[in-house]
């Protein structure tokens, strides 16, 4: 999966974002789901502990948001 974010109708090369499997996986479950529940279908699609899968799941939302690709709900 590929993002391309268009900001002020320019899109910048470097601003390309490739995102493996679970990468795409998240970004597909950004519906209004908590953290809590993506964390939990990426631990169970992907068989890893809930554990990593909410710390992994927290670092990759958070590198979308410091990138200005989401935006926390308040």
């Amino acid at each position: 999966m590929i993002l391309v974010p268009v900001r002020e109708t320019v899109v910048g090369l470097e601003s390309i974002f490739t995102l493996n499997e679970v990468g795409g996986a998240i970004w597909n479950l950004l519906d209004g789901r908590s953290l809590d529940d993506i964390a939990s279908t990426i631990a169970g699609d992907f068989e890893v502990t809930a554990e990593a899968a909410q710390s992994d799941v927290a670092e990759f939302l958070r590198d979308l948001e410091s990138n200005g690709l989401i935006e926390a709900e308040p």
